[in-house]
């Protein structure tokens, strides 16, 4: 069974899941009436990457192209042959060849940057840690990891097609939760603390390689909130209850009002609505 199908071991995927929702942690991971997130285009490319980078994989060996039977005549794909194709050939991303191209252009501009001043200075890649954190059997796997003397330096890749969009969206998954929950486990078995950073990497021009973290508040705050996510967890796995997330209320917050400033006084806004009714008032011309 693969890292992601064995479920015994809480990874930061599933309490990712279990905060959005209990309930949809239930049907994707107990119950499974729900499918989990599928790989995006972007998530393919970062894959690949990895596996050649890391594990030092060859590029046609983790991706197929399509024959032209598995192509229209417009050199799109074609449903059926190409679903029938992946079905006879596994173990491999199909995919055109402008587009396997496009992954080794990336490869070969990102495999000597910053990221390869990571693995050579560390000794772990795609590693399984493994940890009892409050109670509850925990893992992760990381993808650079190395000891440094006085501590242990994890690094985990990132792909991206807008690098200045990191910020934005390092919140939408929650990438502090991966720090929060990757660290302790780390350092459990290292009994070192740990120095997470994230090598966030362009998939397109000009191919830039940037290095996130968070700061230690920020870093001390998270790990406060990932331990009541698991003990929130634990509590759920022992009633059986997951309950839904469901807000019925809509948020909104002053700046999306404009700032919250004010446009015109009362006495003006009086007379603009006094005039609004003797307008709807009227007796209209057609």
């Amino acid at each position: 069974m693969g890292y992601h199908e064995d479920t015994t071991d809480l990874t930061k995927t599933q309490l990712s899941v279990f905060i959005d929702s209990p309930a949809e942690y239930e049907a994707q991971y107990i119950t499974g009436t729900m499918a989990r997130r599928k790989q995006t285009a972007e998530m393919i490319v970062g894959t690949c990457c990895h596996a050649a980078m890391l594990e030092k994989k060859r590029i046609d060996d983790l991706i197929g192209v399509y024959p032209d039977s598995c192509l229209k005549s417009d050199k799109t794909i074609n449903g059926k042959p190409a679903a029938k194709h992946r079905a006879e050939n596994p173990g491999k991303y199909w995919m055109k060849e402008q587009e396997r191209d496009n992954i080794v252009k990336v490869y070969n501009r990102l495999k000597d940057t910053a990221i390869a001043d990571a693995i050579a200075a560390s000794t772990k890649f795609e590693h399984v840690w493994r940890a009892n954190l409050y109670g509850r059997s925990c893992k992760c796997m990381t993808d650079i990891a190395g000891d440094t003397g006085q501590q242990w330096d994890v690094w985990d890749l990132k792909f991206t097609n807008n690098i200045r969009q990191f910020y934005k969206t390092s919140k939408q998954f929650r990438y502090w939760l991966q720090d929060a929950h990757y660290s302790p486990i780390v350092s459990e078995n290292v009994g070192k603390p740990v120095r997470f950073r994230f090598l966030v990497a362009e998939t397109v021009e000009p191919y830039r390689v940037r290095i996130h973290w968070y700061d230690e508040i920020k870093r001390e705050a998270a790990a406060r909130s990932h331990k009541s996510h698991i003990l929130s967890f634990m509590a759920c796995e022992k009633s059986g209850i997951w309950p839904d997330n469901y807000d019925p209320n809509l948020p909104l917050s002053e700046y999306d009002l404009g700032g919250g400033e004010v446009l015109f006084d009362d006495e003006t806004l009086d007379a603009m609505n006094e005039s609004v009714d003797e307008y709807e008032e009227a007796e209209m011309p057609f």
